[in-house]
């Protein structure tokens, strides 16, 4: 099975690399993984785009994104009766998933599609390796999201000046006047994106979106507007709720917020859920069960119209206590959906 990362699950021998830099990796399945990032020695990156190819030093890099440019549920098949064109399909379906890359330097936004790169991810507690690839083909009956892949690979700090995101101007100061954070997840990665706040104006300067459109929420305190369409699909939603039941997660408490399609034709459906940890964990102290607010995102098996979870993204994370203390309010905002996007600006008609 060809995947587009693997993590060791034993510790590894600090190979022989080359400076690496701190930094964070998301993954597609709403994991993530920090700790300082290297290549082995007289690497690169080698990214294939159109009309050329470029090679790319790591610390030239400020970020990396991945996203999916093709995903497939295929399943074997045969012609039944020789000079027919009849397929007889048996079997699982298995996930096919390619991948465009985009690179982020500090001047440059380069496109294409990457050529297999192994990277290193040093922690106090083992090294990791991550191995890249720009085509994943899962097992029979696995999932795109047991597929996972890395959506996001920040360097810190960076080579050079980021180059400037887009401003969203939102005139909502948060709960009883308390500074909001805003956060972003990318379509169809799902890469989170978060917010920096100009406390004189009340803008929010998002990394750039590399014309991704994005979906958006504020938090401030325990409340949470979440940017999502108000219209309901009650068949959509009951399709959704039935296949969340059978997702396999440490979640085991989800409440199902909204259901959103494209259009019909669309194979992408998204899905807000609040997510919390009702059964034990093994957290000490008073505060010992974790909660998501995310969208996961599922792909519809075209044959048979059953749903796969294939990514996930994380708006906002925390912990509470088991007795006494409420999940946080989350507020679906139609103003926060409903926005106009040019060049600069987001703008929130709240």
């Amino acid at each position: 099975m060809l995947a587009l990362f693997w993590i060791s699950l034993l510790p590894l021998p600090l190979p022989a690399t080359e400076p690496g830099y701190p930094g964070v990796i998301q993954f597609s399945n709403g994991e993530q993984l920090e700790g300082r990032i290297s290549l082995t020695p007289n690497t690169a990156f080698i990214l294939h785009g159109k009309t050329q190819i470029w090679t790319v030093a790591l610390d030239r890099i400020r970020e990396i994104r991945s996203t999916p440019e093709k995903e497939e549920l295929v399943r074997a098949w045969r012609f039944p009766e020789a000079g027919q064109t009849r397929k007889e399909f048996s079997g699982d379906p298995y996930p096919i998933r390619h991948l465009q890359t985009t690179i982020l330097t500090g001047k440059e936004i380069l496109r294409g599609h990457l050529l297999t790169t192994v990277l290193y991810v040093e922690s106090p507690e083992r090294t990791r390796k991550v191995i890249l690839y720009a085509k994943q083909r899962g097992k029979a009956g696995e999932s795109l999201d047991e597929l996972a892949y890395p959506t996001s690979i920040v360097l810190h700090p960076p080579a050079e000046a980021p180059e400037r995101g887009r401003t969203i101007r939102i005139p909502w100061t948060g709960a009883e006047g308390s500074p909001a954070e805003l956060a972003a997840l990318t379509r169809p990665a799902l890469v989170r994106l978060a917010g920096q706040r100009n406390p004189k104006t009340n803008d929010y300067v998002l990394p750039p979106t590399l014309g991704n459109r994005v979906f958006l929420a504020l938090k401030s305190g325990a409340v949470i507007q979440a940017g999502w369409p108000s219209a309901t699909n009650s068949a959509l939603t009951s399709q959704v709720t039935n296949a969340l039941a059978q997702a396999k997660d440490f979640f085991d408490g989800r409440a199902l917020l909204g259901v959103f399609r494209e259009d019909a034709s669309s194979e992408d459906i998204y899905a807000l859920i609040l997510l919390s940890r009702q059964g034990t964990t093994t957290l000490s102290g008073d505060r010992t069960q974790p909660w998501r607010l995310s969208i996961w995102r599922w792909k519809c098996d075209p044959a048979d119209s059953r749903l796969m979870l294939a990514g996930r993204g994380d708006f906002f994370r925390g912990i509470i206590a088991s007795k006494g203390e409420s999940l946080p309010q989350v507020i679906i905002s139609d103003s926060l959906w409903n926005i106009s996007q040019d060049d600069t600006c987001f703008c929130p008609s709240i």
